[in-house]
């Protein structure tokens, strides 16, 4: 396992972004997806993965989705996770 350097804000992912049903941030995974290709891992990394506390959703066919616990795209080797809901008070962090 290696952490990356350099983090990602999350203004860079504030186009798609939206207020979820619980007044909680939410992160369009696709922007994530995105922001992980674009950058150019070492040869000897198998995959990429985001792991964040805000909440995620996905765009599938058109169709925002309420949201995902994580996502991977595994043929291009980048994953995305939240821990937004498994916050034990129920209430969200962000």
């Amino acid at each position: 396992v290696r952490v990356a350097r350099e983090r990602f804000s999350i203004s860079k992912f504030a186009a798609k972004s939206r207020c979820g049903a619980e007044g909680q941030l939410q992160l369009c995974i696709g922007d994530i997806f995105d922001a992980l290709l674009a950058r150019r891992p070492d040869r000897d990394v198998l995959c990429t993965v985001a792991i964040t506390m805000a909440d995620i959703f996905p765009i599938i066919d058109g169709v925002a989705w309420n949201f995902v616990f994580g996502q991977a795209r595994m043929m291009d080797g980048v994953g995305v996770f939240s821990f937004a809901r498994y916050w034990p008070s129920g209430n969200f962090v962000m």
